[in-house]
């Protein structure tokens, strides 16, 4: 089934004003809907009551950021214990709604460690200068913090996974990771997956997020994505190849330009954990065809749009899928 994100929907608006939005992106052709981490659990309940009798499936709910404009949802990687019990809380409420509502599929994100600002924002002005990125102090740092943030996910799992296998709701991670300071990673998700082994626990392999990972890195442009974790992908979420006559493949790192974010150089916003970068165009476009042919073959195909895409562009990513 392809679902179609409401990640191309402006925020904030009213959930009827999204629905609308997002029926016209799509124009004639029958797509789910796939709800993003920027709509507040309120948006999110009225958006699926709006969708569900107008014929509009809905397949997956994401863990929303915020549970209402500029209040940060709870993290299950906090330090305080009042937190990670609201992140639980928050999970188990929206696991029950997606049950109630035939939704098969929880998506959440990585949430950040607090790793050093100042090495974060190194990295942000090295890649602005199409320089190879050092990441050996932040994973270094990493190590000493990663522990305790993956107790909380444990802690939160245990929480809420035996509900969500309970109600056939499953909880997916999106992967893979594209900075050090976001957690879980694919090993840490392999070594839950050992853990909870039985239970409803997945992985959604962004394919946006393997891309931009290579191009941060300055690793060669592949086609095929990152290998996923030790247990099966749920569903795979795909990124819109920009302007037909935009580069498929990404350039050598000297060949980037030097300024990814002036808008003649630029593709489309790349939300890594919270750090929007422009990549340069031609490592922002993915060679969609050729990516194809390395996805799952069962399991949703979600794609994932920003707010500056037309329907055309819509319909032309789905002439390439059919």
């Amino acid at each position: 089934m392809i679902a179609l994100s409401s990640s191309l929907c402006p925020t904030p608006s009213p959930p009827r004003q999204l629905l609308e939005h997002w029926k016209t992106r799509r124009r004639e052709t029958a797509l789910a809907l796939a709800l993003d981490r920027r709509l507040p659990p309120a948006v999110q309940r009225e958006l699926v009551e709006l969708s569900l009798p107008g014929g509009v499936l809905v397949r997956e709910l994401a863990v929303p950021g915020e549970t209402a404009p500029r209040r940060p949802a709870p993290r299950a990687t906090s330090a305080d214990r009042g937190e990670r019990r609201a992140a639980t809380e928050l999970w188990r409420e929206l696991v029950a709604f997606a049950a109630s509502r035939g939704v098969v599929r929880l998506v959440a994100s990585p949430e950040p460690l607090d790793l050093s600002t100042d090495s974060i924002e190194a990295l942000r002005r090295r890649f602005a200068c199409a320089e190879p990125l050092e990441l050996e102090a932040l994973e270094d740092e990493r190590a000493a913090r990663a522990q305790p943030a993956l107790d909380g996910w444990r802690g939160l799992l245990d929480g809420v996974l035996k509900q969500a296998t309970d109600l056939g709701v499953t909880l997916a991670f999106l992967t893979p990771t594209v900075w050090p300071h976001q957690c879980p990673n694919g090993e840490e998700l392999g070594r839950l997956a050992e853990e909870f082994a039985g239970a409803r626990l997945g992985t959604v392999h962004a394919t946006d997020w393997a891309h931009a990972r290579s191009a941060l890195l300055g690793e060669p442009a592949t086609s095929a994505p990152t290998p996923a974790p030790l247990f099966a992908s749920t569903a795979s979420g795909l990124w819109l190849p920009l302007p037909a006559s935009a580069p498929a493949a990404s350039p050598a790192p000297s060949q980037r330009a030097a300024s990814p974010t002036a808008p003649h150089d630029s593709a489309r916003l790349a939300d890594a954990c919270g750090l929007r970068l422009r990549l340069p165009l031609g490592t922002g476009e993915l060679p969609l065809p050729a990516a194809l042919e390395h996805l799952p073959e069962t399991g949703d195909r979600v794609l994932t749009f920003d707010t500056a895409c037309t329907a055309a562009e819509v319909e032309r990513s789905l002439g390439l899928l059919a």
